[in-house]
């Protein structure tokens, strides 16, 4: 790892307040959404569940339920109004469906997606209860596994790590990478996208689709720099950034057509109209940085002459190709057009759970990033002073 300047430990002071900021942001971003999740599994038949889901700008309605489809709506209509009034955005209908209580019926207005100009519809939905008998074991073990388990660990391996060597660019690196996987497949995204209207919302959302979509880049510089820099990154500095820059626009752009969303369908659709194919391409990247990641680990691996790192970059192989890997390709290849079972996200989940469990054992017992070392100096410095 390469040595910290004086100046630089005499002066962290600047590197700890963006920690602090962003560990203040985290805090609140899981704090909402693990409280919101374990709300309505603890008071299930007190909510309603969404008798259809809204997909896009276009706000298409999906998942359509059986109280929707009785009152007349169907998959593919547009809607267009809550309780009379003009829906401006996807908090127009998700705000009112939050605090809804089972029994009470929402009106809706939809447009049909059927070619012509076919008649409005204006159905009267009857909510039903989130859980009618009740949240089952499974409902309990995903929360405990999705929204508690991967997120708390990964936050608090990745903030310990950047804590304790804060002028580290690994340290961050791995920071952003573990924050990143967190969103990958835990419900915050969806808690805070689908959940009742406050002026953090737009805020969370951007967060939720920012972090999701820097995962393929974190881990494209990971394997450049972990152990140590690949000998090609330095000769050839720049190549990174045709992968890594055009993802970063892309998170941007996402995270902002998505805020949109919320309150705003009409820009939003307008600048994804303007941007699509633009954003179609670069999702191809994605696969093209884990790709890359897979390929720079095994070519590390292979030349790695000192046991240990070799023993390290091993277990990170095997983790990556158990976890990483079948996660990766159902999301950017199968998931439009193969849905896993209930029992089959759990076991996804679980072995999404195993990558930062092998990344905390390779730093703490392996020490790859020397964190105890640099406790023990840190202390003996407090201890001289």
């Amino acid at each position: 790892m390469p040595a910290l300047s004086s100046r630089g430990q005499s002066r962290p002071y600047i590197a700890y307040f963006w920690l602090l900021l962003l560990f203040a942001i985290s805090v609140t971003y899981y704090a909402r959404t693990i409280t919101d999740v374990f709300s309505l599994l603890l008071h299930s038949t007190q909510h309603v569940r969404d008798p259809f889901e809204l997909d896009g700008p276009e706000m298409a309605l999906t998942s359509v339920q059986a109280e929707a489809r009785a009152a007349g709506i169907t998959d593919g209509d547009f809607l267009t109004g809550i309780d009379g009034r003009w829906a401006h955005g996807f908090t127009d209908f998700y705000s009112l469906v939050r605090h809804a209580q089972p029994g009470q019926r929402l009106q809706v207005q939809a447009r049909p997606s059927a070619s012509g100009n076919p008649a409005p519809k204006n159905a009267s939905i009857e909510l039903q209860p989130a859980f009618p008998n009740g949240p089952r074991a499974a409902d309990w073990l995903a929360f405990a596994l999705e929204d508690v388990g991967i997120p708390v660990l990964c936050f608090a391996l990745g903030f310990w790590v950047a804590m304790v060597r804060i002028h580290d660019k690994m340290a961050w690196l791995l920071l952003i990478l573990l924050l990143s996987f967190a969103e990958m497949f835990g419900a915050g995204g969806n808690a805070e996208f689908y959940g009742p209207l406050s002026l953090l919302q737009p805020f969370f959302v951007a967060y939720h689709v920012l972090f999701a979509n820097l995962f393929s880049s974190a881990l494209l510089l990971f394997a450049l720099y972990f152990p140590e820099q690949l000998s090609l990154g330095r000769r050839f500095p720049w190549a990174k950034w045709l992968v890594v820059g055009p993802l970063l626009l892309k998170a941007s752009a996402d995270g902002t057509i998505l805020a949109l969303q919320l309150h705003h369908v009409a820009i939003a659709l307008r600048l994804r109209q303007f941007l699509h194919v633009i954003l179609d391409q670069i999702s191809l990247l994605h696969f093209v940085a884990v790709a890359l990641f897979f390929g720079i680990l095994a070519y590390k691996t292979s030349k790695a002459f000192d046991h240990d790192t070799r023993r390290r970059l091993l277990l990170l192989d095997t983790a990556s190709a158990i976890s990483v890997l079948p996660i990766s390709l159902w999301l950017f290849f199968f998931r439009i057009h193969f849905a896993f079972p209930e029992w089959g996200m759990l076991v996804l989940a679980a072995l999404w759970f195993l990558f930062p469990l092998t990344m905390a054992y390779v730093i703490l017992v392996y020490r790859a990033m020397d964190v105890r070392l640099v406790i023990r100096q840190g202390l003996r410095y407090l201890l001289a002073k």
